[in-house]
């Protein structure tokens, strides 16, 4: 159980999407004026950090190869064999569906398309481009 929990965790980035949580807070709270709604401010930070964990965890899909060539990334879920590609794909499709979701219900239509739209832009744009180098040797 514990294994699986430190699958998850570390499929998530879970200090990078505490990050991006930590963000989206703080600019909950400079929108709130002088009253905080808090259990607003968790709902989106909630949703947020679903949305993250999804984007981080399709980001380590696509780069499962590249990830096991770097020491940085090496000791990561799916270069060691800690997690198969499908239990990752699983994880992620279910912590994007679950963040989307809870942002529409909980929020609102626009905050729920902006977290679709950031889980696609990071796997979709920012992963790939990682690639492409603009300088060369």
């Amino acid at each position: 159980m514990l294994d699986q929990l430190r699958v998850y965790h570390d499929l998530s980035k879970f200090k990078l999407s505490a990050f991006v949580v930590s963000t989206a807070a703080a600019g909950y709270a400079l929108g709130s004026g002088e009253q905080i709604d808090y259990v607003q401010m968790g709902c989106v930070t909630g949703g947020t950090f679903l949305c993250s964990a999804s984007a981080n965890a399709f980001n380590q899909i696509f780069e499962k190869s590249n990830d096991g060539r770097m020491a940085r990334t090496m000791r990561r879920p799916l270069p060691t064999g800690r997690c198969s590609r499908g239990h990752a794909l699983l994880f992620a499709i279910t912590c994007g569906v679950s963040g989307v979701a809870f942002l529409k219900e909980t929020c609102n239509k626009t905050t729920a398309e902006l977290g679709a739209f950031n889980i696609a832009l990071y796997a979709m744009v920012y992963t790939p481009m990682k690639q492409v180098r603009v300088v060369y040797d």
